[in-house]
């Protein structure tokens, strides 16, 4: 008997309807390591070359998303003239003596792209990009492109130059990527939709972002403490500097930066506050001065907005003790009597 969407079968001498999957969703959930994978691109795995390749892919399969990648890179003259079915894309293209490129966007004769991808905040050395620039042809409008998580500021910081031995040097954020990938999407028919989606949440895994609608809340304690050699205390940094700042791995901490983080002190919480802006730094000197110059593990530099005081006192409770660090969702933050309280409730919803 061929298979319906709904059908009548008999199951323990009852009439019931049989359930059968739902187009466009995973019949069943899928691990890899104790990891459940919501991206087929996660089978290839997350490391650069992998999230390099899931974008060539996704690039190769979405005009849309072609076209949107494109403008941003080149002149409307030049957007005018392609033939999008003259368009080729090369991943991992070798060449005696210029290097290996990580990913190739052109039409002969009208401009060539080339893309070096990074994973994190790392940025290429001015060296690796040289190898490129004999790659270009004199009859092309050219592009070096670098693809990394860093911000803009971090990448104008190490290249101030526009220009790289006479090459256009631009810069792109995968998050800036997975927006364009976000905005396309409503265009794009239903297979196109599919490679989007899951390019979407591909980089939404493998890349740290901050969750902007979010109303989840970090909790962390302070001290008047001062670490040797450093003229500034905890308590100091976030009151009077305005930044807070944590690992970017390991201990515990956040991978994706969160959207609002609370501080407390003296049994209580002290106040609230957005992220307004954040970096990855390897130096605390240059940011507050009362703390040594000196190299660092890469750490998340959070820029505070205004803080947000709690609207009566809110003690820590039973369970917050010590430097114990909690996730509450903002309304139970503030209109709970305790952070321990808060914290259930969030658990519990």
């Amino acid at each position: 008997m061929a298979l319906t969407t709904r059908r009548m079968i008999e199951e323990n001498g009852n009439t019931v309807a049989n359930r059968t999957p739902k187009e466009g969703r995973a019949i069943a959930f899928l691990y890899k390591n104790d990891d459940a994978l919501t991206s087929i691109f996660e089978l290839a795995g997350t490391k650069e070359d992998d999230m390099t390749a899931s974008a060539a892919w996704t690039l190769a399969s979405d005009p849309h998303f072609l076209q949107a990648f494109l403008d941003q890179f080149l002149d409307p003259v030049t957007l005018d003239h392609i033939e999008w079915d003259q368009i080729q894309i090369l991943m991992q293209n070798y060449m005696p003596n210029k290097g290996i490129t990580d990913l190739e966007v052109f039409q002969p004769d009208l401009f060539h792209i080339i893309l070096e991808a990074k994973k994190g905040w790392v940025l290429p050395a001015d060296s690796q990009l040289q190898h490129y620039s004999n790659r270009f042809s004199s009859q092309t409008v050219h592009r070096l492109v670098v693809l990394s998580e860093c911000n803009e500021r971090r990448f104008h910081k190490m290249f101030p130059d526009p220009f790289l031995g006479g090459i256009p040097l631009q810069y792109m954020s995968w998050e800036s990527l997975y927006e364009l990938a976000k905005e396309v999407h409503a265009k794009s028919k239903h297979k196109q939709k599919f490679w989007l989606q899951d390019f979407i949440h591909y980089v939404e895994k493998v890349v740290p972002m901050q969750q902007t609608d979010s109303n989840w809340v970090y909790v962390v304690s302070l001290s008047d403490d001062k670490p040797d050699g450093w003229d500034i205390s905890w308590k100091d940094i976030v009151e009077k500097k305005n930044y807070y700042f944590h690992p970017t791995e390991g201990g515990g901490w956040p991978k994706n930066p969160p959207n609002y983080i609370a501080f407390r002190y003296d049994g209580q919480l002290q106040s609230i506050h957005h992220i307004d802006d954040y970096e990855v730094i390897d130096d605390f000197h240059p940011f507050i001065q009362e703390i040594p110059p000196g190299a660092i593990n890469p750490h998340f530099l959070y820029t505070l907005g205004p803080p947000i005081y709690p609207p009566k006192i809110i003690k820590n409770g039973p369970s917050i003790r010590w430097a114990n660090r909690a996730w509450c969702m903002l309304d139970t933050l503030l209109t709970s009597d305790t952070i321990t309280e808060a914290r259930e409730i969030s658990v519990a919803r």
